[in-house]
């Protein structure tokens, strides 16, 4: 199973956050995000840091106790997992259905201010390879935005066909031969996270200097590595966007297969007949089983 890449709100920054911090900020994202989608994540598990594992098709037994693992997303349809910038990762190759257009969600004041200053800003900043104080005394204007954010929905059909041509003496087809299949069938995905500031001090920035931009020139950075692509815009003099580009999983519906040797009805795409398991349920990946 390939190495999960963690983050703390959606990827803040694979950098360490003390733990009382990372618990306050993931309580107040699963609040707001709780309630931008109100019924549609009924019975969800929220992961407490998100990560870009764990999420549709992973596969259990019985319930979720990370002792009945089984395997992961692209593991478990024995396909290697594509980029995370690649369109495929978000389509699962066809095994994830969901809408074209994502919810981007803006933070309140509150959230901006509680977070923003205190940890998104100065992780960015160490992430850029800056050292500086940005607070409200430096910053006139602050706003975090998530998303595109996409509720996922596994298709039934491709993985009864998936399920159906495995060799029935493998492990996988003898849980789901046995009627104790656990599958995550739906998932939260943020795609990406903006934050958007407005210096006060617009005469001299670190920034400017550190990419060798000046005055009110336009222009755009893009920072990649293997855990994290940020891409940095001047929009005008002062004004900077900040894009993380790595989606993650924030939150996932486990159900229990109905009957042995079938996933249900064809029709019925949302496992209606399918009991919801470990509901609302709050899920660190790092104590998730392995095999």
């Amino acid at each position: 199973m390939k190495k999960t890449i963690k983050f703390a709100l959606c990827a803040t920054m694979l950098l360490a956050v003390t733990h009382l911090h990372a618990q306050n900020y993931n309580e107040i994202l699963i609040n707001v995000i709780k309630n931008e989608f109100k019924k549609d994540l009924k019975g969800f598990q929220f992961l407490n840091t998100p990560t870009d594992n764990y999420g549709l098709v992973t596969t259990y037994k019985k319930n979720t106790d990370p002792k009945n693992f089984e395997c992961d997303m692209y593991n478990c349809i024995g396909i290697k997992a594509p980029g995370s910038a690649d369109a495929a990762w978000l389509t699962m190759n066809g095994f994830a259905a969901g809408g074209d257009n994502g919810r981007k969600i803006t933070l309140s004041q509150d959230v901006n201010d509680q977070v923003g200053f205190n940890l998104i800003l100065p992780k960015i900043m160490k992430i850029v390879g800056l050292n500086g104080n940005f607070n409200k005394n430096t910053v006139k204007h602050l706003e975090l935005t998530l998303g595109p954010v996409y509720i996922r929905q596994l298709r039934k059909s491709v993985m009864q066909d998936y399920l159906n041509k495995l060799d029935h003496s493998s492990r996988q087809y003898q849980l789901f031969n046995s009627g104790q299949m656990v599958l995550i069938v739906g998932d939260c995905v943020i795609q990406s996270m903006d934050v958007d500031i407005t210096l006060a001090d617009t005469t001299e920035t670190s920034i400017d200097a550190k990419f060798g931009w000046q005055g009110s020139s336009v222009a755009a950075k893009i920072l990649d590595s293997a855990a994290i692509g940020l891409k940095v815009a001047k929009k005008s003099a002062g004004h900077y966007q900040f894009t993380l580009q790595h989606p993650v999983i924030f939150a996932r519906l486990a159900k229990k297969q109905a009957n042995a040797g079938e996933l249900g009805l064809t029709q019925d795409q949302d496992f209606n007949d399918w009991a919801t398991v470990d509901p609302d349920a709050i899920i660190d990946p790092d104590k998730l089983g392995k095999k």
